[in-house]
């Protein structure tokens, strides 16, 4: 059932004093000042079309079509004569971070934030800057280190090899998430490296540099300090690349692969634009489903259902539980952000970890 628009008008005054207010079929959003028009700019690849918001004495309305259980990004963009600019909503107090600045977020009715972010521990995890020495990047390479509550160096840990890493820490609360689960029992106690990368796009892109500088300068480094056990790496995005390139290349090394919102692209262009970012790793990701049981049998992969990768995910997916059984994948109504690989990290981490010694 659609919103009517005296609903809508009713609503979009709640709107205006409390910020994003759930309709019959999408939240309704308002902002009061002059322009000449007023837009919502959704931040997301995959979502239906959204109308300018309508003005009604001096006050702007309208709605964005979020799942009841959903995760929007957005901002506004005013238009006042020949001035166009983009910003949060004023009535939203709810805002994601990343490393461009801030959105404003929009969630359906049903939305639960994951429970972890609200949990306090006494006594969390540590982090710790660790330079790596690199001959194949030629100078020093500066990383994080989380260790876990109440680790003592000579005992025998899992290590995850997380992409991203201190932008994991930032935007998706990563260290707090591993605290909370460690604590709790949902993770056995582990070291996770937060690999820093220098030149991303490059970097994560089935770079050799890359395979170098993890396997014969991270790996001895750590191995050198700490017993290690079991070896799992994952990512979002380029991250999810960056692990499946260290799965393909060394399978006797990595034992399990957390993967979300992975850029399993086999093409360029497209109606999501792929540009040239992508060409360089086209053919792992080739190979990988041309045989993807030379991947590690532990595999747990997500994706956000407004997320232009999702095509890309349910049309590899039989291919890739053809050849890897016990592969886990689930989606989420949000897109490709840190708030979305947030929202998962709880039970993406789990299944990973589950079974694993």
């Amino acid at each position: 059932m659609e919103t009517s628009p005296a609903s809508l008008r009713s609503l979009a005054g709640i709107a205006l004093r409390e910020g994003p207010t759930p309709g019959q079929d999408g939240v309704v959003v308002a902002f009061q000042g002059t322009a000449d028009s007023v837009e919502l700019q959704i931040m997301e690849d995959r979502f239906p079309s959204v109308e300018p918001l309508i003005e009604d004495g001096g006050v702007w309305f309208g709605k964005i079509p979020v799942d009841r259980d959903g995760s929007v990004e957005y901002r506004l963009a005013i238009t006042t004569g020949d001035r166009r600019r983009t910003i949060i909503d004023p009535t939203n107090p709810v805002v994601a971070r990343n490393p461009f600045g801030r959105n404003s977020v929009a969630t359906g009715p049903s939305y639960e934030a994951p429970l972890w972010l609200e949990t306090s521990i006494d006594e969390p995890g540590t982090l710790e800057n660790t330079t790596i020495a690199s001959r194949v990047w030629e100078r020093d390479r500066e990383h994080l280190l989380y260790l876990p509550p109440a680790f003592e160096p000579g005992e025998s840990t899992r290590l995850l090899i997380m992409h991203d890493g201190p932008e994991y820490v930032e935007y998706a609360g990563l260290a707090h998430c591993l605290d909370v689960l460690i604590a709790t029992g949902g993770l056995p106690p582990m070291i996770v490296l937060l690999h820093q990368p220098g030149r991303r796009n490059q970097e994560y892109a089935g770079s050799e540099r890359h395979l170098i500088h993890v396997f014969d300068e991270i790996l001895p480094e750590l191995i050198a300090r700490y017993r290690i056990g079991s070896i799992a790496a994952g990512g979002a995005s380029l991250g999810g690349v960056a692990s499946l390139s260290l799965a393909v290349h060394r399978p006797e090394v990595i034992d399990g692969l957390l993967l979300q919102s992975a850029s399993m692209v086999t093409s360029l262009g497209g109606p999501f634009q792929r540009g040239p970012v992508f060409k360089p790793f086209i053919p792992l990701i080739e190979e990988i489903l041309s045989d993807p049981s030379q991947l590690p049998p532990n595999v747990v992969m997500s994706c956000g259902t407004y997320d232009g990768l999702v095509e890309d995910h349910r049309r590899h997916l039989p291919v890739l539980q053809a050849g890897i059984p016990d592969l886990g994948y689930e989606e989420i109504n949000a897109g490709h952000h840190w708030r979305c690989w947030r929202d998962r990290l709880a039970p993406d981490l789990t299944a990973a970890f589950s079974g694993v010694t």
